[in-house]
């Protein structure tokens, strides 16, 4: 009897949620990942961009499988197209250098040592690989301090896009001005999310997710796929 291959690595089946606010976190970061090539489907290389055919056909199946039933995406399209949501959240005030502190302050990373100097200097410092890569050198220098392991991803996680809004919505507020009350709320996070889950949450917070699609792409398939 034949063997059957592989399963090609896909956007996971899950349940289809009341609301968009009930879909757990670790399925949109697992998302991301699918289409930046950062988790690589069969016959894929890790970290090789999809083409874009290929990109489009995640996200719709992503839409389709995840929908709510009441067709109200708003929740969702909070993350999937975070430079869109600016005039909604509004800015965080945490361009790289500064987010790399906060970072630091809620991971308790010594002042003055080389792993926060790596991060705040993540243009010139480091290793080559992340050199000018902000996400990437938090990822390796900061993330790693996040209290849920990777093994966690084949189980449920308690963070849901809801919640995740919420918190950035927090991040994005005036009663959250200096950079020791955002550091708190970037302490939640890290205790939440995995490494990985972690850097999805630095890259919304930049409002620019470098998933190989444009905002307008994603606004327009999802749109077809609500109406």
């Amino acid at each position: 009897m034949a063997t059957q291959g592989p399963a090609k690595r896909d956007v996971p089946r899950g349940p289809q949620y009341e609301t968009c606010a009930e879909l757990p976190f670790q399925r949109l970061a697992h998302f991301f990942g699918l289409v930046s090539g950062q988790i690589p489907l069969q016959g894929n290389v890790p970290g090789k961009g999809l083409p874009p055919k290929e990109r489009g056909r995640l996200l719709r199946r992503f839409m389709e499988l995840y929908m709510p039933r009441t067709h109200d995406t708003y929740q969702i399209m909070r993350l999937l197209a975070p430079d869109a949501d600016r005039v909604q959240r509004g800015s965080y005030h945490l361009q790289q250098t500064k987010l790399a502190k906060a970072l630091c302050m809620a991971a308790n990373v010594p002042k003055g040592s080389e792993q926060e100097s790596n991060v705040i200097n993540w243009r010139t410092r480091g290793s080559s690989k992340f050199v000018g890569d902000f996400p990437e050198a938090c990822h390796k220098y900061v993330l790693n301090m996040c209290r849920i392991p990777e093994t966690a991803l084949e189980r449920k996680l308690d963070l849901t896009v809801g919640m995740v809004n919420e918190k950035l919505d927090e991040l994005a507020s005036r009663a959250r001005p200096n950079l020791e009350q955002k550091a708190e709320t970037l302490k939640w996070f890290m205790q939440r999310t995995t490494s990985l889950q972690m850097k999805w949450i630095v890259c919304l917070i930049l409002q620019h997710l470098k998933i190989g699609m444009a905002e307008e792409t994603i606004i327009k398939v999802c749109g077809a796929i609500s109406s």
